[in-house]
């Protein structure tokens, strides 16, 4: 046993076993020695209901807004909001209404189907996230060196396919903290908000406070365009695919920009002469492309995405690939305008979203570069 009876109080004792020094580690050694296999892969794969649960919260409006049009009476001013903000939105929508919940009577709409599907990733995240174990650290961090152990046994005996009893750790190297007095405890505390005021008011000084801003406003550039476009066009096919063929003539082909337009849709054929024609809902047709090219943006974004992070390993080859992907970005917004082929329409959407996505992941990796550990947090 080592004691410290320093005045600081921090640090107290070193815990170790002196009788067989080989088997003792600290705990960063003690997991690397649990090896790789079963249990990392069943901790990924408990995870990742987790990770996608706030990609389907935020995606699925996307999808339901043209079929939720008319019963929640959006305008395209409310499907701005509802693509915002899902939730806070559907309630404000929805609360004001007088709803008779009858689970065999009630008639259920798809848009309210889709989204009850939806939230099925959510809950499944809850039940896996219910399941997963204590991290051996956070064990370690709280005194519970025991269980700590026990699970690191466990993680070698699934990993390494051998007993638990064959853990070549057999204790942990731990730092145990005296416990503060009243007076140390308040002390401790106000050292920690003194150093985090400290750290804030440094992140605004000359040093720093140019790159943060320049990486702050790279940053919300890279996510205005990549979550824009990515909730916004679904929409977009839909209105594209009910666009009225008769109005397409072989001299001038319509824009993008005009083949959005209402007027020229099929479900408005009926109302145009209607006096109140832009308070009239319609009812798009939805076809099973809207999904195959979301999913093909999707599949684009993740492997671009891939490759880039495979070769951006220099500070050079990050500052000139996230130069080009803003200038393609920018390029393809403004062409994506006038297209006049679906194709151009499809591959101009990708080249955005792809483009600003990578772009929003340069500009994390060069956050590392920039701003030094103590400050990352705060950015």
């Amino acid at each position: 046993m080592m004691t410290n009876d320093g005045s600081n109080g921090k640090i107290s004792t070193i815990s170790v076993r002196t009788e067989d020094t080989d088997e003792t580690a600290d705990i960063d050694k003690a997991i690397m020695a649990t090896g790789f296999g079963k249990f990392n892969v069943l901790l990924f794969l408990a995870a990742l209901p987790v990770a996608w649960a706030g990609i389907f919260d935020t995606t699925t409006t996307a999808f339901m807004i043209a079929s939720a049009e008319c019963d929640l009476r959006l305008t395209y001013f409310r499907k701005g909001v509802l693509a915002a903000f899902p939730f806070l939105v559907i309630a404000f929508l929805i609360s004001p209404l007088s709803l008779n919940v009858n689970v065999f009577n009630k008639r259920y709409t798809a848009w309210q189907i889709y989204l009850l599907i939806c939230s099925i990733v959510p809950i499944l995240g809850l039940v896996t996230a219910s399941t997963l174990p204590q991290s051996p650290k956070y064990l370690v961090n709280i005194g519970k060196t025991d269980e700590a152990l026990k699970l690191l046994r466990t993680m070698y005996s699934m990993n390494k396919k051998k007993p638990a009893n064959t853990f070549p750790i057999k204790a942990l190297l731990v730092w145990e903290n005296t416990p503060l007095s009243r007076h140390s405890l308040f002390k401790a505390n106000s050292e920690k908000i003194r150093l985090a005021y400290y750290n804030t008011k440094l992140l605004f000084s000359s040093p720093y406070l140019r790159a943060v801003t320049f990486l702050n406003f790279l940053q919300f550039g890279s996510m205005l365009g990549f979550n824009t476009m990515r909730l916004w066009v679904p929409h977009l096919f839909i209105i594209l695919n009910n666009f009225d063929d008769e109005r397409w003539t072989k001299d001038r082909a319509p824009t993008m920009r005009e083949m959005l337009d209402r007027r020229m849709s099929v479900p408005a054929k009926d109302y145009l002469n209607c006096p109140d024609f832009d308070s009239i809902c319609l009812t798009w047709k939805i076809n099973a492309v809207i999904y195959q090219n979301s999913a093909i943006i999707a599949l684009s974004a993740v492997t671009f995405s891939f490759l880039v992070g495979n070769i951006t390993t220099s500070k050079f080859r990050r500052k000139a690939i996230m130069l080009i992907a803003f200038l393609i970005s920018v390029i393809s917004s403004f062409g994506m305008n006038w297209a006049q082929s679906p194709l151009y329409m499809l591959t101009f959407a990708a080249a955005i979203i792809v483009t600003t996505r990578i772009t929003g992941n340069i500009v994390t990796a060069l956050n590392i570069d920039i701003i030094p550990i103590p400050l990352r947090i705060l950015v």
